[in-house]
């Protein structure tokens, strides 16, 4: 189903959303498929960070997200870590690398940082490697 997000137009101006990047965007505790993509569960993992990041004022967290890239990264860095945390329990070898490798790009691609595609790759596994997963 194709649902956009309250915020549709501010994100459309910030962060220029194209289909072929097939992006999803978390609003409180729902998520919006603006253009019905398939949400594989290590998206929705991803999804589920930010709608914890959000709290009980998922306005506020959108307009500091939007207009603080620093905020931005350090926000998407925590939900690719933890996606690629995810991603590690199911997948591993080339599949994993190439997983790895889809998120450093699309953090360095569409999220209007101005990061290479080398640091996107470390920052997630940074992060991923400072996540505590139970045993």
């Amino acid at each position: 189903m194709i649902l956009y997000p309250p915020n549709w137009e501010r994100i459309k101006a910030v962060l220029n959303p194209k289909e072929e990047w097939q992006p999803i965007f978390c609003y409180g505790a729902e998520i919006y498929n603006p253009f019905n993509v398939k949400i594989t569960p290590d998206r929705e993992v991803h999804e589920k960070v930010h709608s914890k990041q959000q709290g009980k004022n998922p306005e506020e967290w959108w307009n500091r997200y939007l207009q603080d890239k620093s905020f931005r990264l350090e926000e998407e860095v925590a939900a690719y870590g933890t996606q690629l945390v995810f991603a590690q329990k199911y997948v591993r070898g080339k599949l994993l690398d190439w997983a790895r490798d889809k998120m450093a790009e699309s953090l360095s691609e569409h999220y209007n940082l101005n990061i290479t595609f080398n640091e996107a790759r470390c920052k997630i596994k940074n992060s991923a490697g400072q996540i505590n997963v139970p045993k």
